[in-house]
């Protein structure tokens, strides 16, 4: 039984037949379908459009295959005519497939490089992509042999690897295919991007040329752009099914120039293609707007390795976010692992901000901080009531600080997105279980419940505690607790642990949170009092 060999040029190959041969996996792959299989190569490569000398295009049986196979019968410069490039083509390839026919049995002591079946010859660079010249002094092949042992059926196969191929840019670019382990995907890619496009081209009389025409050209563009397509239209379902890693691999074999690269796709940015499918609006606007705007490849650049990307998305001279809020937080949840009360957080907080007047200053504040600074303008949102602090500990909890620069981000673009006219939806009812406390948090929530009969000792901590820049002077703010019988000195030592700044820094902003947000109402009856006081003397 055939199947695929994990060596992604044997795969990609095998992928290649699949689709020449009619056939759904290479189960199905018996010798009539090679047979099938190998008419439908024949009938590509070897046709007029394979030698069509047209610009801007490359002469694809001499020039673009050598960057496949170099110094193979059709690049071979030794076989001057066309039609001897055709003969010692077919030779080579009947060869191969005279093996299967004969189920030729090989003697040799050595095993397939690719499969692990005994091997029946040796090859290089010119059967087989990146395994080094077949001159055994130059190269150190397996057991020094002079090439790399493989079997008929893996040597056959690669041969097809042209059928499986795309290029990053439709005027060229680098050499790219689909790897994985799953049949729908792989035969499904061939199919479409490979034999049927080839098939086109050559019934149209056009110059062969690798498909390459993607809303974003470029390596990471390319592969976006794809996955893009693949979880639309008459194969919306594809993706829904695919279970196996997948991965693009950049390659050429070029003598001047051997490369390959490996891009890793993210199982969960194809949960969010195939999600995204279910939404027709946003699925037109990624495309539209994400990935033919100008920063579409940096974007398609954080997709594959799973990093947030509303931060290139938003225009905020125009106060707009590209690609619409349904997008943002479908990507949210299904790539960075958002849940839902994350989500109906930003949206409920970014519709008070937009529509109350004082949330403009808030916005703007917002929108002017770097990074490391959007943790302190969550804590003003604390003392101002934008959030509570129940609210802060979601959008960036104790240490992972960088999270705030992200919670800034999301809160921008669903405000953006309300401001142009969009409905963020009613997320409350799909509110998931609240997670358990953040030690820290659980431990200022115990510790500071405590000081609701000492308001005055509250907001003495306030001050301190907003003044203190230093870790001396955070500690200091809590000795004053310790002395007046407020704090333990187990407590102390979690919120100022000797030789570690960073909880000391955590232990401020938190505990500052907490105070405002659990005293609100305590420190405003006290500032009105005040106010009073000030009026009547007067």
């Amino acid at each position: 039984m055939r199947g695929f060999t994990g060596n992604p040029f044997v795969d990609a190959g095998i992928a290649g037949m699949c689709a020449a041969a009619g056939v759904d996996n290479p189960e199905q792959l018996d010798m009539a379908a090679i047979r099938r299989a190998v008419d439908v190569l024949y009938q590509i490569l070897l046709s007029d459009s394979a030698f069509v000398d047209r610009k801007p295009y490359k002469v694809f049986a001499t020039s673009t295959m050598a960057m496949l196979f170099p110094n193979s019968p059709l690049p071979q410069v030794g076989f001057p005519t066309p039609d001897i490039k055709r003969q010692k083509y077919r030779e080579r390839v009947d060869e191969l497939v005279g093996f299967l026919v004969q189920g030729a049995i090989s003697d040799a002591d050595v095993a397939c490089f690719a499969c692990g079946q005994p091997a029946h010859m040796y090859v290089g660079i010119d059967r087989f992509p990146l395994v080094g010249s077949s001159n055994q002094l130059l190269n150190f092949h397996p057991l020094l042999g002079k090439g790399h042992p493989v079997c008929a059926f893996c040597a056959l196969a690669v041969q097809f690897l042209p059928l499986a191929v795309m290029q990053t840019k439709a005027e060229g670019g680098r050499l790219w295919f689909i790897h994985t382990a799953d049949p729908s995907l792989a035969v499904t890619v061939a199919r479409e991007y490979g034999v049927s496009h080839l098939q086109r081209l050559v019934a149209a009389g056009e110059p062969l040329r690798f498909a390459g025409t993607w809303a974003c050209p470029g390596e990471n563009g390319a592969v976006v752009s794809l996955l893009s397509e693949l979880g639309t239209g008459q194969h919306a379902r594809l993706l829904e099914q695919t279970r196996y890693p997948v991965s693009a691999i950049m390659f050429s074999n070029d003598n001047r120039e051997q490369f390959i690269k490996r891009i890793p796709v993210p199982h969960q940015l194809i949960e969010f293609f195939n999600v995204l499918q279910q939404y027709a609006d946003a699925a037109g606007r990624f495309e539209n707007e994400l990935l033919r705007s100008p920063a579409g490849s940096s974007i398609a650049g954080r997709m594959l390795a799973a990093e947030p990307i509303i931060a290139l998305c938003m225009r905020h001279d125009e106060q707009q976010l590209l690609g619409g809020w349904e997008l943002h937080r479908l990507y949210a949840q299904e790539v960075l692992g958002m849940n839902t009360k994350y989500i109906h957080t930003v949206q409920e907080v970014a519709g008070r901000l937009v529509t109350d007047e004082r949330g403009k200053k808030t916005l703007n504040a917002l929108k002017q901080v770097r990074d490391v600074e959007a943790f302190n303008v969550l804590l003003d949102m604390v003392r101002d009531g934008w959030i509570t602090r129940q609210q802060l500990h979601l959008l960036s909890p104790p240490g992972e600080a960088y999270l705030a620069g992200q919670a800034r981000d999301y809160l921008l673009g669903a405000a953006y997105a309300l401001q142009h006219g969009e409905q963020l939806g009613d997320l409350r009812e799909e509110e998931e279980q609240a997670e358990a406390e953040h030690p820290l948090v659980a431990s200022i929530e115990r510790v500071g419940n405590g000081l609701s009969a000492a308001i005055d000792e509250a907001k003495r901590l306030v001050g301190s505690l907003r003044q203190a820049q230093r870790p001396q002077e955070i500690r200091r703010a809590f000795l004053r607790l310790i002395a007046t019988g407020h704090l333990r000195w187990q407590d102390f030592l979690f919120f100022c642990p000797p030789d570690d700044a960073n909880r000391h820094y955590q232990s401020r902003d938190y505990w500052l949170a907490f105070l405002y947000d659990r005293f609100r109402r305590e420190f405003a009856r006290e500032e009105a009092s005040i106010e009073q006081s000030i009026s009547q003397e007067v």
